[in-house]
């Protein structure tokens, strides 16, 4: 009576069933997104709250930018590291860029740039607006397409529109 045991074929590494960690995984880059998104959500609040009287808020929200271009940064290198990325992810890092590159910058700058310039500075604040109407008409210079490019030019707006202390 000697039994004969059955042979089953070897798994292969893509037959096997994907382990619970890996679904878990999908939420981590979300999360640096949400913190990018929330890093512009503070940064555009800081912006309508500064004032003459209050520089500080501005200070925060050029900071704020700052720290979501971090986030930013590591919610691809993260997704892409743990084979995460999903539409999903796509579509909010697409919103969080809308939010914190496009629409805290725009309002940084003209909240703290162009509105609060004095007066004796409006022929600069003049070049300044010529420059950028240039910029975007010409087919040789291009705006900046990158998040770091539009940071870039908020840090260095920051730089030469603060108050000397």
């Amino acid at each position: 009576m000697d039994r004969e045991v059955p042979e089953f074929p070897r798994r292969r590494k893509e037959d096997k069933p994907t382990r619970r960690f890996n679904r878990g995984l999908y939420i981590l880059p979300s999360l640096f997104t949400t913190a990018n998104i929330a890093a512009g959500y503070y940064a555009i609040l800081q912006v309508t709250h500064g004032s003459v009287a209050e520089p500080w808020h501005f200070d925060f929200a050029a900071k704020a930018i700052g720290f979501a271009v971090l986030f930013d940064g590591l919610d691809g290198r993260i997704a892409r590291m743990t084979h995460t990325s999903s539409d999903f992810g796509r579509e909010l890092d697409s919103l969080a860029d809308v939010i914190t590159f496009g629409v805290a910058p725009a309002m940084l700058a003209w909240m703290w740039g162009f509105r609060q310039l004095p007066q004796d500075l409006g022929e600069m604040r003049t070049k300044l607006l010529q420059l950028g109407a240039v910029a975007s008409s010409s087919p040789g210079i291009h705006s900046p397409q990158t998040p770091d490019a539009r940071v870039k030019n908020i840090l260095l707006a920051c730089r030469f529109l603060r108050e000397p202390a």
